[in-house]
């Protein structure tokens, strides 16, 4: 599934040799909730999408960014799946992270989980690992690296700004 043209960038450019350009976008969106309908919906984008040139480069595309629709040849429901079955895949090639005072979800006070965190980011740690080893999502890992950026927090390691 194509995007607009002002939502492309650099990177994308594989997206002028998509089966779908040109289509309508709708064809792509199925409006059924659920049932015989929906899946005749997808099935029709499914199959423009089988044909296509640039399936895999779509199909890698929307599972960084599209939640809804149908692209790459598959709809939400199973780039979800596929989603859930890569990251514990990607989680067993890293190596383990010790997070100084870490404190996991259910264990603690959620402050010494915003410190251990703030002091994993103020040391340049991906904020990706920072929250999955803090057990908080990537939003508020993101919070709290606003909130040091900004001043309003400070690490044990020191002020980042």
């Amino acid at each position: 599934m194509v995007v607009r043209e002002q939502e492309s960038g650099e990177g994308r450019d594989w997206q002028v040799r998509a089966a779908c350009r040109g289509m309508d976008g709708e064809v792509f969106f199925p409006t059924a909730q659920d049932g015989p309908e929906r899946e005749r919906a997808e099935a029709a984008a499914k199959r423009v999408c089988a044909g296509c040139p640039v399936r895999e480069q779509c199909l890698a595309w929307a599972l960084e960014v599209l939640p809804y629709g149908v692209a790459g040849g598959l709809g939400e429901a199973e780039r979800a799946a596929r989603r859930r079955s890569s990251r514990p895949a990607a989680r067993a090639r890293r190596a383990p992270v010790a997070l100084p005072g870490l404190v996991r979800r259910g264990a603690g006070r959620p402050s010494e989980q915003r410190e251990a965190g703030s002091a994993a980011l103020a040391r340049g740690l991906d904020r990706e690992r920072v929250a999955a080893e803090c057990g908080v999502s990537r939003r508020t890992v993101d919070r709290w690296a606003s909130a040091l950026r900004d001043g309003a927090i400070s690490s044990s390691v020191g002020d980042v700004r």
